[in-house]
């Protein structure tokens, strides 16, 4: 087993009149994931890797690193991390390994019944249970991949709503429900059959989770995909929490959001196919720098309540209104730009410019290092 050391401040120790501190250390752990042939059994070393990253959570104190051993993509696991916590100093850290968790299931062909050509049918489908959320808002996040090409059918987390159509409606390569039947309705090529076609949905509900007090974690080199709601989702109290080298890629909904009052640090985020790459939401706090936010279905940047965030040497996509900030509380909220590019719609018309940003009454906005934004106009 790799081992790192742990530094704990034990005595003080006079000698000749002087001040020493005895540091007696602990040995810090490195505990592998391997989902292919790690066993939960095991003690977590690199002869004896564990299989699930819930586990290794359970498992890690502060100082440890999990390492997801690198080749093993897609792995369909969350990591939730419940009121946990590392030390001053001494993080939790997560290594992804460079790999890619993903949230998504294939639809099993003998589980729908045919009841037309390129028509399937579905009832008691599990794949947007509510789990502790009404069944309407995660519909909306709810989409199916048809070989590898996502159908959303004009909804999403956060803005669109469009009606879902009659079952008799679909084109090839678009889905629905009906409330009244409980039941989804797929619809492909009439000459092929169900099983030839790859068609993938959102089960797990978010890549990376935190509840409760969880500070002094690392998570890196991890990217994450097609989970029914969030990419990586912070909730409850998180301080000392630092995201590196991370991507969200076709998410329910947001790439990355913190809510409540969380305190953090991303150095290294990529978000696209989401509802939104960044939707920040409450009186968190956070600092943001080598982000790349394009290619996402509403906002590619969204920031809102009254917290405080900085984002520098960032890229970010303002294409059809998907830059809002806006404030909501008493303290309002507060946002610098530092050498962030904006790419706009092509043409540069100050009207085009507006469309594709939104900033609301009551946001503290400043920039440096980069042009004026349509409001500085």
């Amino acid at each position: 087993m790799k081992l790192r050391f742990r530094l704990f401040l034990s005595a003080v120790v006079l000698i000749g009149g002087s001040c020493f501190l005895a540091l007696p250390y602990a040995e810090a752990r490195v505990l592998h994931v391997d989902t292919r042939v790690g066993d939960d059994r095991n003690t977590g070393g690199n002869d004896a890797p564990l299989r699930t990253i819930a586990r290794a959570i359970r498992l890690a104190e502060a100082g440890d690193e999990i390492l997801l051993v690198p080749g093993q993509s897609p792995v369909h696991e969350e990591i939730k991390i419940d009121a946990r916590s590392g030390a001053s100093g001494l993080p939790i850290t997560f290594d992804g390994g460079g790999n890619t968790l993903d949230g998504s299931r294939r639809v099993i062909a003998d589980e729908w019944e045919k009841v037309g050509p390129g028509l399937y049918r579905k009832s008691n489908f599990e794949g947007f249970v509510p789990r502790g959320e009404s069944s309407k808002a995660m519909l909306r996040r709810f989409y199916f991949s048809f070989d590898g090409k996502v159908q959303r059918m004009g909804r999403a987390g956060k803005g669109a709503n469009a009606p879902l159509p009659a079952p008799e409606k679909l084109l090839e390569g678009e889905w629905t429900y009906v409330e009244a039947e409980k039941a989804f309705y797929l619809s492909i090529n009439p000459e092929k059959n169900l099983a030839e076609v790859a068609i993938l949905y959102p089960y797990l509900l978010n890549g990376v989770a935190t509840r409760g007090e969880c500070r002094h974690w690392v998570i890196r080199n991890l990217a994450v995909r097609h989970f029914l709601n969030d990419g990586f989702n912070l909730h409850g109290t998180t301080a000392d929490f630092r995201l590196e080298q991370i991507s969200a890629l076709e998410c329910g909904d947001d790439g990355l959001s913190a809510h409540g009052r969380c305190e953090f640090e991303v150095h290294g985020f990529t978000a696209s196919g989401n509802t939104t790459g960044i939707c920040h939401v409450g009186s968190s706090r956070g600092s943001h720098s080598l982000l790349h936010l394009d290619g996402n279905v509403t906002y590619n940047l969204c920031l809102l309540g009254d917290g405080a965030y900085t984002i520098r040497d960032s890229v970010v996509g303002a294409r059809d209104g998907t830059v809002r900030f806006g404030s909501k509380g008493k303290g309002g909220l507060r946002v610098h730009l530092e050498r962030v590019e904006i790419q706009w719609p092509e043409g540069r018309e100050s009207a085009l410019r507006s469309k594709a940003f939104e900033l609301h009454p009551g946001v503290e906005l400043s920039t440096s290092g980069m042009p004026a934004l349509p409001h500085e106009e």
